[in-house]
């Protein structure tokens, strides 16, 4: 019995074993042998070994908070896909840093709206909650620095087209009326034909969603999806981060130069 009670609390020991990314203040910039060795590595699944763990937060960690933390901590982002970036707000990952724990990877990724986090250990949802707690707790420890990036970004005002969106969306609605199948004429009936019951059934069901779509095309108003008035962006190149009145309705023009939207 005290053989089992031991062995019972030596693996709840271990259970509740602290990851080491949770060393937030022990975090330290990879090296470019590190960075290059994590590229490159062995991504093939291994039996005995676990594997790493992905998040993606989108309302916890501004980007433009955590790349103010991240350069005042570490300077310029490190991680290889800032060597893949254009100087310009358009780029998929506008930022990357590379950094370790230990012998643990932490891979931090900015993208317009959300934050992606890669570590190399497997965490519960409560110990990704406790991280992404632990990050924005350890934003006091740096605070003066951390302000000192904010305000050295350029700050500037970005203007939707909404001449270019009322044209992209209205081609696309356009496009969806000239697309529409066309129009299909009714099978005979056939008061000996039974069978013929099924195929008026079907027919009637695609003249239905026809009838549907382009009356609700025809009927779509450019003004039913509404429109932001103004955007601040910062306008540091690794930074895109948006604070503006969001159009209702998402919008994404068919042609023409892409806009910042919701």
């Amino acid at each position: 019995m005290t053989i089992a009670r031991k062995s019972h609390q030596r693996k709840k020991r271990q259970a509740v074993k602290e990851p080491a990314c949770f060393n937030i203040g022990e975090w330290r910039a990879a090296t470019r042998q590190e960075v290059v060795e994590w590229v490159t590595r062995d991504r093939k699944p291994k039996k005995k070994k676990k594997g790493g763990a992905i998040l993606a937060v989108r309302s916890r960690l501004r980007p433009v908070d955590i790349y103010c933390y991240l350069k005042a901590r570490f300077g310029e982002p490190n991680g290889f896909q800032n060597f893949l970036r254009k100087d310009d707000s358009d780029n998929w990952i506008h930022w990357d840093y590379s950094l370790k724990a230990g012998e643990t990877d932490v891979y931090i990724l900015g993208m317009s709206r959300e934050i992606h986090i890669m570590v190399g250990e497997v965490l519960t949802h409560q110990q990704w909650r406790d991280l992404i707690v632990g990050i924005r707790t350890d934003y006091a420890r740096i605070g003066p620095q951390k302000s000192a990036v904010l305000q050295s970004l350029e700050k500037f005002v970005v203007f939707q087209n909404k001449f270019v969106i009322i044209a992209g969306l209205c081609a696309d609605l356009h496009a969806a009326i000239l697309d529409a199948p066309a129009k299909t004429a009714f099978p005979k009936r056939s008061p000996a034909a039974k069978s013929r019951l099924k195929t008026l059934e079907k027919a009637m069901q695609g003249v239905s969603a026809r009838a549907n779509d382009l009356f609700g095309n025809c009927q779509a108003s450019p003004s039913d999806a509404g429109y932001g008035r103004g955007l601040h962006q910062y306008g540091d190149p690794h930074v895109n981060e948006m604070k503006s009145e969001m159009p209702l309705r998402p919008i994404r023009p068919s042609s023409g130069p892409r806009f910042p939207t919701a």
